[in-house]
């Protein structure tokens, strides 16, 4: 089968999981070719090893310098224009060269990409969330919001921006053939937001990679892992650490930095007397030496779909505390692999001082955890379930 692949991915969950399914595509056989405009990001899991040829489309903004004037309004309406132009380009390219059909993920901006619109071969649009921004109120939390506290759309405010987003979002996903999701959580989202069917995909970990290191002893840390922003909880787990007498360590791990974030993050840890530390942009290898370090991985981003970071800690056996809300309810098994608790930070805390403290229990939850993605949550078993879409949409190989 000859598939097309289009990205115009930022780094972080989104395009590992586009990498692993293209990795695990290629070793068994599948011809894959990726058209990418020059927006996307390729320096995080580039995608050349993994495909067969990849060709990457410049986009050009006129506007460009007005980013950074106060007419932001018609630099993000010119970037509309020009990743539609781009986009229309691309899938013509793809339509001219025989592909049975093509894998299609997420684009900045606008989420579902334009380029839906303009293929004429089938189309597996693999959503991995509804665009937040405009789907979702914004989030508010009760320290600090003066400064953060803005919607999941980040910057580009204004009913006018968001109405016009909201209708290109929703108009190019009905043009998907197929949409994929990556969990039953998100499944109801897609419902909600576009009033369209989805089919669940489940995402994966590489289990060969991020597994247990012997070498590394067990520290009195916890890491917590995401983008530093607001929505993924940090604030939260420092003021649940907070309320312990016997506070262990706090490492962020950041896929990318944001200053303003960052300061509020250090400030709140002074105040509630937290030790942490923030790392930002390190290596798998580093990641998975953390993960082994923790006595648990700290869980609590707000409404997050799937989360590929609860399945690292597991698959190197550390169990997972969490939110039990969003896509993290079907992959934490409470009391089996971790602990699934209410968003209070009094229950959050108990629940760390907890796990923190029982030697016996975290290693029992943590060689659970192991068999558990060893057994249903490789990237294996997720190609295979993406195959059967591709053959139902494109046709058997």
């Amino acid at each position: 089968m000859k598939i097309a692949v289009f990205h115009n991915l930022l780094s972080g969950g989104a395009k590992r999981a586009l990498y692993e399914f293209s990795r695990e595509l290629n070793k068994r056989g599948f011809m894959l070719d990726a058209f990418i405009p020059s927006t996307a990001d390729e320096t995080f899991l580039p995608l050349d090893s993994v495909v067969h040829h990849k060709v990457v489309y410049p986009l050009t903004n006129l506007f460009t310098f007005m980013n950074h004037t106060g007419f932001k309004w018609m630099y993000r309406r010119s970037m509309l224009l020009a990743l539609a132009a781009s986009q229309k380009r691309i899938a013509s390219e793809i339509n001219s060269k025989g592909y049975s059909l093509a894998f299609v993920h997420h684009s900045i901006l606008t989420q579902s990409p334009f380029i839906l619109k303009y293929l004429k071969i089938p189309s597996v649009y693999y959503m991995q969330e509804p665009h937040r921004g405009v789907y979702e109120h914004a989030l508010h939390e009760h320290s600090y919001t003066s400064s953060l506290g803005k919607s999941f759309l980040g910057n580009t405010k204004g009913l006018f921006f968001h109405t016009l987003i909201k209708s290109i979002d929703e108009s190019n996903t009905t043009h998907a053939s197929r949409i994929l999701v990556n969990s039953f959580y998100s499944h109801e989202s897609v419902m909600r937001a576009y009033g369209l069917n989805s089919y669940v995909v489940y995402l994966g970990v590489d289990a060969e990679r991020f597994r247990p290191d012997g070498t590394v002893e067990k520290e009195n840390v916890i890491v917590s892992v995401g983008r530093l922003s607001q929505p993924k909880g940090f604030r939260f787990i420092i003021k649940a650490l907070g309320r312990l007498q016997n506070k262990p360590t706090l490492i962020i791990i950041g896929d990318g930095d944001n200053e303003d974030e960052r300061i509020v993050l250090t400030t709140l840890a002074r105040e509630h007397k937290v030790t942490i530390e923030i790392k930002v942009n390190i290596s798998d290898i580093e990641l998975i030496k953390l993960y082994n370090r923790a006595r648990a991985v700290v869980y609590a981003p707000y409404l997050e779909p799937f989360g590929l970071v609860p399945l690292e800690a597991m698959a190197c056996g550390t169990p997972v505390i969490g939110v039990k809300e969003g896509g993290v309810r079907e992959t934490v098994v409470d009391g089996t692999t971790g602990l699934l608790v209410e968003r209070d930070s009094g229950k959050f805390a108990e629940a760390i001082e907890y796990l923190t403290q029982n030697h016996e229990k975290r290693h029992l939850m943590g060689k659970n955890a192991i068999e558990l993605v060893r057994r249903k949550w490789t990237w294996g078993k997720a190609t295979d379930s993406l195959i059967d879409h591709f053959n139902a949409v494109g046709g058997k190989m």
